[in-house]
């Protein structure tokens, strides 16, 4: 039986925390698998005692053969699990021999990619299992601090300024003499974020491409006027690119001095991927718990106190990119869950933030009792806007206050309808409450039930839309100059500068094609709103928008 007092982390948690970059695995029992006590790295000359919960590392072993035999040997032994290299290149899979032969002895069996080292292995999982359950409580701040002092470390060695950026271009941690640096580096530290003009150039140039590419250090020798020379180095688990490493170099960095930047950013490596896996266990679980609370009902008075949010009237807030790119919109939701938790820690000091998918939502609380449409939190959320999204890249919507924790459902479902409606708005606004997008959000829902049945989506205006294709004409915009002026020939007639007796002419010929009876107010109140539905369906569903755009 283990030993309820040690230190321990499931199979499931190590493969999620490394990710599939490092670890991949190829056949798990149900449930994910038992939990790993100890690392034990087998060796076939002596070979170790495995005890239950053991991790083997089959370090060396890439033939078939020894590795089925390896797989026998722990048959029985209730071990944690088997991890080895495959043969061949970094994604082929273990010989399927294998595979089976580890299911029939209940030995889980995890591959470990080829570009990954055994070394980043074993202090990662054992860093995992120091931790336990403690792992994500708190915040990481011995690994950040490691980080600082490799970039002393680093700095002192190379004899220049150092900094080292995660791959959104942030600043992780850097030296302490800054000293004489150019502007891009001055800004940098202060923003603890690259700027994105400095971004642009390095991309221009091809340096991000070669350092995607290549592991080798990149020699910049000034990609601008007042731009000094740096010597950059990607940082790499396996494949996968975790950061970079940048310093301040006047020339070229000697051959030996080049090997010991790749050895320092192998180190470095361990502390990110570390810090990963903290990070994004304390980040699921503040992430898990604002959900519960979103939810509403009885657990979200329960989710309150643990998040720390304070009582009284709340209010709800979603926020998102209008970035498409999946690159891009990565590192913009990154950006944006920070800047929004920094912003609202000095003015709301007791409000929540996290991403849930691809939406940022901050639990407001307390707000003004008095404010029932939520004008105080935009006006909050405006401020953040201005102060840190000057390219208007993020939209904001606000839901309205709520009385209680146990109704905050109905705020959240605020926010993510006024969300939807920015995401669609042709007004270009980045800031709205629901109240100010009611309207808009009430035919967004009819324009679902209209793509649910697409034989109601145009009714009588398809004729129109047929009509104006085959004959180039313009009847479709001459209806939408009728409904816009309130019937007022004169003035519609002037809006598509034509006379008013061919306008008139128009309408009776759109009125017989379509059977429009224009005399009708709800006749024309119907067309007016199937006219605003197609406008909105252009922006959504595609079978929705099968006719030219109208331009009203």
């Amino acid at each position: 039986m283990n030993d309820p007092l040690r230190s321990r982390v499931s199979l499931a948690r190590v493969m999620t925390a490394l990710g599939p970059s490092l670890l991949d695995a190829r056949w798990l029992p149900a449930g994910g698998g038992r939990d790993v006590l100890d690392i034990v790295i087998w060796d076939a000359v002596d070979e170790p005692a495995v005890a239950p919960g053991d991790l083997v590392l089959g370090v060396g072993m890439r033939d078939s053969e020894d590795q089925r035999s390896l797989v026998g040997r722990l048959a029985g032994s209730r071990c944690a699990g088997l991890v080895v290299k495959g043969a061949g290149g970094r994604l082929e899979p273990l010989d399927p021999p294998v595979v089976a032969a580890a299911e029939r002895a209940g030995v889980p069996l995890v591959q470990l990619t080829n570009g990954a080292s055994w070394e980043q292995i074993v202090v990662l999982i054992r860093s995992l299992i120091v931790s336990g359950t403690q792992a994500g409580d708190g915040p990481a701040t011995g690994t950040a601090t490691d980080l600082f002092t490799l970039a002393e470390v680093i700095s002192a060695v190379l004899g220049g300024p150092v900094t080292i950026e995660d791959r959104s271009s942030r600043v992780l941690a850097f030296s302490e003499d800054q000293s004489g640096v150019d502007e891009a580096r001055a800004e940098t530290i202060l923003g603890r974020q690259v700027p994105d003009r400095f971004i642009q150039v390095l991309s221009e140039r091809g340096v991000l491409r070669r350092m995607s590419h290549d592991t080798a250090p990149v020699f910049i020798d000034g990609l601008y006027d007042g731009m000094k020379p740096r010597t950059a180095v990607s940082v790499r688990a396996g494949q996968e690119v975790l950061g970079s490493i940048w310093v301040a170099t006047e020339d070229r960095l000697s051959v030996e001095r080049e090997q010991w930047l790749l050895d320092a950013a192998r180190l470095v490596a361990l502390h990110l991927l570390r810090l990963r896996s903290e990070t994004d266990v304390r980040q699921r679980t503040w992430s898990d718990h604002l959900a519960t609370l979103l939810e509403g009902g009885q657990a979200a008075l329960e989710m309150a106190g643990r998040l720390g949010i304070g009582v009284g009237p709340s209010c709800v807030v979603a926020a998102t990119t209008r970035r498409t790119d999946t690159v891009l919109a990565e590192a913009e939701l990154q950006r944006l869950e920070t800047s929004l938790s920094v912003h609202l820690k000095a003015v709301r000091p007791r409000s929540a933030v996290a991403r849930v998918q691809d939406v940022v939502y901050a639990v407001l609380s307390p707000v003004d009792e008095f404010d029932t449409t939520g004008r105080g939190p935009a006006a909050l959320m405006q401020d953040f806007i201005d102060y840190t999204d000057p390219s208007r890249t993020y939209f904001v919507g606000v839901g309205r206050p709520t009385r209680s924790f146990t109704e905050i459902a109905r705020s959240r479902q605020d926010a993510d309808k006024t969300l939807r409606v920015l995401r669609m708005d042709a007004r270009d606004r980045h800031v709205a409450r629901f109240v100010d997008v009611q309207v808009d959000s009430l035919l967004l829902r009819l324009v679902d039930l209209v793509v649910e049945d697409e034989d109601m989506a145009l009714g009588p205006l398809a004729a129109l839309a047929a009509y104006d294709q085959r004959h180039h004409a313009n009847l479709l915009e001459t209806l939408v100059a009728f409904l816009d002026s309130f019937g007022d020939v004169t003035l519609a007639a002037k809006s598509v500068h034509v006379h008013a007796n061919t306008f008139r002419y128009r309408l009776r010929r759109l009125s017989a094609i379509s059977g429009i009876d224009l005399e009708s107010p709800d006749t024309r109140f119907g067309a007016m709103l199937r006219l605003r539905l197609w406008e909105l369906g252009q922006h959504g569903d595609a079978r929705f928008a099968f006719a030219p755009r109208l331009s009203s």
